[in-house]
């Protein structure tokens, strides 16, 4: 956990998956033209994705530049809440608070998130 209490991503589980280490950022959360993308980068400065504002119509305009800094910031928040479903399943284990429709699903996500579906 790092100090303001957020999971992180380890390297080693970084590693296990195959994708770039985390933690990710938004490179901006501004509004800037809707003809740039809205980037994410590792902490190592790498750039691990980009999100373009526009619709499947060519559509670029301020409302869907906007919706592509939500997208950003929900990529970049991926890492941390893997690592936080992880948490809350590995608890599971010792508490059993969820259901097991509830575990299925959140043992489902994690699968999907880390190409380990069965």
């Amino acid at each position: 956990m790092t100090s303001e209490s957020h999971p992180t991503p380890s390297r080693e589980t970084a590693e296990i998956a195959g994708h770039t280490p985390g933690p990710w950022r938004q490179g901006s959360d501004r509004l800037q033209s809707p003809e740039l993308p809205t980037e994410i980068y590792a902490s190592n400065g790498y750039l691990v994705g980009r999100c373009n504002a526009g619709n499947s119509h060519g559509k670029k305009g301020l409302s869907e530049h906007r919706t592509a800094i939500k997208n950003a910031r929900m990529m970049a928040a991926t890492l941390e809440l893997l690592a936080a479903l992880q948490i809350a399943v590995r608890q599971n284990s010792h508490d059993m608070l969820m259901t097991g429709e509830e575990l299925r699903q959140c043992e489902a996500a994690i699968a999907r998130a880390t190409g380990d579906q069965k």
